[in-house]
């Protein structure tokens, strides 16, 4: 699949000055279609190369400078003649012919066409006043105004399409296609709104050069599941769907367990969804788990309901707490009273991640106990509910780990067998079928049998197809273009390497920084994705991230907190391309040894806090210039430098932030500023939490060096609050208070102030 960059041109007047030399200047833009010789762009950017008192017609066989800014090598200036030229009521488009061989790397644009683009993401490269090299525009299609479509800026603040974009190709995010051309955009800084010309007016306009070249939305989905807006293209599993709906009807806890790339999301997706709401349920998906289980189930329970982001998100907090509080039952009652309907279906997919991004062990079992709960008032008729958790076989013993949980598990197990010959057959040709695209001979068979008998590789055919859809030929898929690709086996590997290799060298840094940190290094966790924020990044980091998306290797979207968060399209990525593979395992096998050396500081770092201690009472408010020595030891194993000052102020901070965990054992707590010093904490602390605390203090610096060490941004202390107060929970859970207070009534210890 080309990126756009290839296809971006910018049309220049050059004019020669008086001392001989040559003054360029960029008009406009346009970009490359067709068969890598002609170039689209607005009609008026071409009144720039008109003489006074010339008409545009007259530009007839003129040539124009060109330059194509954005390849890897840039192409130097080509000239191309123009074509044809149309600006009236319904369009301002011209046609150019390169003169020129087409430089090295350029690519013609995939034009997709489809009549329900509204609220699709889009960029758009310009080049405005006094932007020396250029900008990219993002934002959202808003709809139909006239002959034109509406594309709205991104926000408020921040680049927008403006004047200098004329000419450029609206590349959608959801399509992975040119849907337009920028023909217009508002002077002022205010609607921030432009009109573009849609890609069917645009091949109609030069149907001599585009007929046959505009290609349909892609039914198929690369590497991410099938959603639920995706049914009418999901073939292969009315069968085990139907199956599924037959079991919702007559249990209250179903467990969808398979390998990775074996199709659970999109059968939960687009299939269990979108039946089970035909058949009268009021359906809730909870796609991710996240480190707080009960607020992603609280942000789930609340997608139905309009409030504005910050009513929403206090809603989101306090919903949540009231479950973690009281349980999960009344909650989810009112949810289903609230939709009008009988009966509840709520879907956990990718439950997996309740192990993988949630830390604190308490919180797990207690959302595990009370899922059960809830699936458990069906049986007592007081709640009609059904709960579907779905997650990767390899998770099974982490699961069994909760006894009760996984017994459950054991007898409400639903397997998910792999596609018979004619149910791949089904997927790979009948959403073609739909859009008007056919299979040369014999290309669905050997796609068919390079597929079968590998359950897992389902990821792995959807990508490859989605890449010869837009290597169509008059709506055909060839077998040429299949083996250009790569097939289903190397498909995937070779686009990502294709796309990496596209990169600056920076950039490529950047990539493999961005690539380690979207998966779990941890070994019980190894290779399974974990989604990122932006803020998480270096800073533009995200940039390259973004190339990334565009060539299908991981997906960005927006938190419900309104933050841009990414991961990987598909866990399998891990497995098929090599050079992530090797960047994982290398950086993996790095990050547990460093991770051994701090262990065993963080334990040294024990015995020399609690002999320092002397005593079975401490005072606290010199322990943050303890664990601070411990973070510089710490940073040093890493590689990496912090301040004193700065690592006892953010001990300080955190200690604040995790010392109720450990209330048990505190009386007189006390923070204050002190003066020069930050944040200091008083309060008498009994010996038997020095350990705990230390440990949990070491993890949440070793949580902040390992984060920098793979390439990310310093996380802040409230993250590294987090991290100290579950291991602090876990910790503290396993003191006996009621010894102590016996050992301290016959010692007779008084604290030290």
């Amino acid at each position: 699949m080309r990126p756009i960059e290839d296809s971006i041109a910018c049309l220049l007047r050059v004019d020669k000055l008086s001392n001989g030399s040559s003054d360029k200047k960029v008009v406009g833009a346009g970009f490359l279609v067709g068969d890598r010789r002609h170039i689209l762009t607005c009609a008026h950017v071409l009144k720039a190369f008109l003489a006074h008192g010339e008409q545009l017609q007259s530009l007839h066989d003129r040539r124009v400078a060109i330059e194509f800014p954005l390849l890897a090598v840039p192409s130097g200036l080509l000239h191309a003649t123009v074509d044809f030229v149309k600006l009236d009521e319904g369009g301002d488009i011209a046609g150019l012919t390169l003169v020129d061989d087409p430089p090295v790397g350029a690519a013609p644009a995939t034009l997709i066409y489809d009549e329900n683009l509204e609220r699709h993401q889009f960029k758009a490269f310009g080049v405005p006043l006094k932007s020396d090299f250029g900008e990219w525009a993002y934002g959202k299609i808003a709809g139909t105004r006239g002959p034109w479509i509406q594309i709205d800026a991104e926000s408020q603040v921040g680049r927008r399409v403006r004047r200098g974009y004329s000419g450029t190709a609206v590349y959608d995010l959801d399509l992975h296609g040119v849907a337009g051309m920028v023909v217009k955009a508002d002077d002022a800084d205010t609607d921030r709104v432009a009109l573009m010309l849609p890609a069917k007016t645009l091949v109609n306009a030069w149907s001599s050069v585009l007929k046959g070249k505009a290609i349909p939305p892609c039914p198929y989905r690369g590497i991410n599941p099938f959603e639920e807006t995706d049914a009418e293209v999901f073939f292969g599993r009315k069968l085990l769907t139907d199956k599924l709906l037959g079991r919702i009807q007559e249990d209250s806890f179903i467990a969808v367990v398979a390998p990775s790339g074996s199709g659970k999301s999109s059968l939960l997706r687009a299939g269990l969804l979108p039946g089970a709401r035909a058949d009268g349920w009021h359906v809730v998906l909870a796609r991710e788990i996240g480190e707080d289980p009960f607020k992603s189930l609280a942000r789930a329970l609340l997608s139905d309901v309009e409030e504005s982001a910050l009513s929403y998100s206090e809603s989101v907090k306090r919903l949540a707490s009231a479950m973690l509080d009281n349980g999960l039952t009344d909650d989810v009652a009112h949810a289903l009273k609230r939709s009008g309907k009988q009966r509840l279906l709520l879907v956990l997919d990718q439950f997996e991640e309740l192990f993988t991004q949630c830390h604190d062990e308490e919180m797990i079992h207690k959302f595990m106990d009370d899922l059960l709960e809830l699936a458990d008032s069906n049986r007592r008729g007081s709640l009609p509910i059904t709960v579907v958790c779905a997650f990767r076989s390899d998770y099974m013993p982490r699961v069994a780990k909760h006894s009760k949980f996984g017994s459950r598990v054991n007898v409400s197990w639903f397997d998910i067998p792999p596609l018979t010959k004619g149910e791949l057959r089904e997927v790979i040709e009948e959403p073609a079928a739909l859009a008007g695209v056919s299979f040369e001979k014999g290309l669905a068979e050997r796609i068919t049998d390079d597929v079968l008998g590998q359950p897992s590789s389902l990821p792995h055919m959807q990508y490859i197809l989605t890449l010869l859809w837009h290597e169509q030929d008059q709506h055909l898929l060839k077998q040429s273009a299949y083996e250009q690709l790569g097939g289903v086996e190397r498909g995937l590997a070779r686009q990502a390497d294709a796309t990496y290799e596209r990169l600056s060298e920076d950039d490529q840094a950047a990539a493999r920084r961005v690539f380690v940190q979207l998966v779990h290094l941890r070994r019980e966790t190894k290779g399974t994705q974990r989604p990122i924020l932006e803020k998480d990044l270096l800073p533009g980091d995200w940039n390259v991230l973004e190339k990334l998306a565009d060539a299908m290797l991981v997906t960005t979207g927006l938190t419900a907190e309104g933050e841009r968060c990414a991961q990987l399209s598909h866990e399998a990525l891990v497995e098929a391309w090599p050079r992530l593979t090797e960047w994982v395992e290398s950086t993996a096998e790095n990050v547990w040894r460093l991770d051994r050396e701090v262990e065993r500081l963080i334990r040294r770092s024990i015995g020399a806090t609690i002999g320092a201690a002397a005593v079975p009472w401490a005072d606290i408010a010199l322990i943050p210039g303890v664990f601070a020595v411990m973070a510089q030891r710490m940073g040093r194993i890493y590689g990496i430098d912090v301040d004193r000052e700065a690592a006892k102020n953010i001990t300080g901070s955190v200690i604040a932030g995790v010392a109720v965990v450990g209330a048990t054992w505190l009386t007189n707590f006390e923070l204050f500023k002190s003066t020069g010093a930050g944040y200091a904490l008083t309060f008498a602390i009994e010996a038997p939490l020095l350990a705990p605390l230390t440990y949990a203090i070491g993890h949440a610096w070793q949580f902040y060096f390992r984060v920098r060490y793979i390439g990310g941004g310093a996380p802040t202390a409230i993250q590294m609050r987090e991290i100290a107060a579950s291991e602090l929970r876990m910790r503290v859970r396993k003191l006996n208070p009621k010894a102590l207070r016996a050992r301290r009534k016959r010692n007779r210890f008084s604290p030290i102030r």
